[in-house]
């Protein structure tokens, strides 16, 4: 016969098999596609819990505590992992496989740092709207000495310094356009550019695609016009560091376009434009 020696268990050797038993028996626990559904304890599992002594009672909710934390854990790294498995997957494209895709697509498309974004298409008065203001600074500017060239949206804008690549609503450039690697459907050097504001995009056109612009060094005037009411937002550059912006809101006013040293009005911008059924 062989001797064997016993070791009673230790109170943690006890908590640990006491806490499986008793959390698979009285918890309502199940799992399924990698999430951990919400769970509430029975009342015989607290009934039993509150029975047990000081010592091995918060020993057992230790245990619990840490067992929770690990499934809150693991719920957090399965979507950290999807969300980096998502971003694993999306293909970085460089700037001329943007444009060799551009050519054959049917809808228009930025390009941001490798990754190819889709324009949304606007609405009839966000359409009339740019070429409402487009046609009135042509007109404003065709009796200047020097020579303005005013572009649809049509012409892409090329921010070499942050690799971007978009489409304003429109732009002015001041005297000869500087071409992309001499492609004549993107510029480098636009003076004045124009955004007509919709609704998904105005913050982003206000704030970030503004400091995308503000890295061009041609660049000195910013157009903000509104699609919701006669609202027009001009920010001019003064100084390297400071722009200085001014509002337009009556349907009577004239804006000034200083980089280019002209005005248009509120009403040529706004032509035949209905807001609740009343012309601007």
């Amino acid at each position: 016969m062989i001797g064997v020696s016993f070791r009673p268990p230790t109170v943690r050797e006890v908590t640990d098999q006491l806490f499986i038993i008793l959390f698979l028996h009285f918890f309502d626990f199940t799992i399924f596609q990698n999430n951990v559904t919400p769970f509430k304890p029975r009342l015989s599992f607290l009934l039993i819990l509150k029975n047990l002594g000081n010592k091995l009672r918060t020993l057992l909710a230790y245990e619990i505590k840490v067992f929770l934390i690990c499934v809150q854990k693991k719920q957090k790294m399965v979507a950290v992992s999807k969300n980096v498995r998502t971003l694993q997957k999306s293909k970085v494209y460089t700037f001329d496989e943007y444009l060799r895709r551009e050519e054959k697509a049917l809808e228009k498309h930025e390009f941001y740092n490798g990754q190819i974004i889709k324009v949304m298409g606007g609405t009839d008065v966000h359409s009339e709207i740019s070429m409402n203001i487009g046609t009135a600074i042509k007109i404003a500017t065709k009796s200047l000495l020097r020579v303005f060239r005013v572009y649809n949206s049509d012409l892409k804008i090329r921010i070499e310094a942050s690799d971007i690549g978009v489409y304003p609503d429109a732009l002015v450039i001041c005297e000869q356009p500087e071409f992309w690697n001499n492609r004549r459907d993107i510029v480098t050097n636009p003076l004045l550019i124009v955004e007509v504001l919709s609704p998904s995009t105005q913050s982003y056109d206000r704030l970030g695609k503004f400091e995308l612009y503000k890295q061009i060094p041609s660049f000195q005037e910013y157009v903000l016009v509104s699609t919701d009411g006669c609202s027009v937002e001009t920010r001019f550059q003064e100084e390297p560091d400071l722009w200085r912006i001014k509002k337009y809101t009556n349907s009577n006013d004239t804006i000034a376009l200083r980089s280019l040293g002209t005005t248009i009005s509120m009403v040529e911008v706004y032509e035949h434009i209905e807001f609740g059924g009343d012309l601007a």
